[in-house]
């Protein structure tokens, strides 16, 4: 009884643990995928999508687009960054959501940031991100900017 209790408890405990894959760059990340009826992302569509990031050290949110205008981003191999969340775009579907980490050593050998008083050696930037929509064209983006300008309007006149 109790080595059954055990091996339950270690199926648990393994079942629960994130288990990060390692895109190109070594930027670490997770993918749930919502939906197995959409298509991944192609070269020359567009993004739109919620992204928040945080440091690990303090909680604290450095960025959040979720309570404000999200981001919009064309997918062209030419830009997708190198450890930046854009970098795993192609292997992404609507409704997607995704957690990131980024290293800020790592981020400071690669000359993309200077250690200071907010980014610290040994700290991690520990990012989330939702996959709202993709367009094929950038007709669609304005019309859908448009919305959701008026949207973050309304929002500031109620309060």
């Amino acid at each position: 009884m109790k080595l059954s209790l055990g091996f339950i408890a270690a199926i648990v405990l393994l079942t629960s643990c994130k288990q990060y894959e390692k895109a190109p760059s070594g930027m670490r990340y997770i993918i749930t995928h919502v939906s197995e009826n959409e298509k991944n992302i192609q070269h020359g569509e567009f993004v739109k999508f919620n992204v928040e990031y945080k440091l690990k050290s303090n909680d604290s949110i450095l960025r959040s687009t979720y309570d404000t205008l999200p981001l919009y981003f064309p997918v062209d191999s030419l830009q997708l960054g190198s450890y930046t969340l854009t970098e795993i775009f192609l292997q992404c579907k609507k409704g997607d959501k995704i957690e990131f980490l980024v290293n800020i050593d790592s981020l400071v050998a690669m000359n993309k940031m200077r250690l200071n008083d907010v980014f610290k050696s040994k700290d991690i930037i520990i990012g989330r991100a939702e996959i709202i929509e993709v367009f094929k064209t950038s007709e669609f983006i304005n019309a859908d900017l448009r919305k959701e300008l008026e949207i973050q309007q309304k929002k500031r006149y109620k309060n």
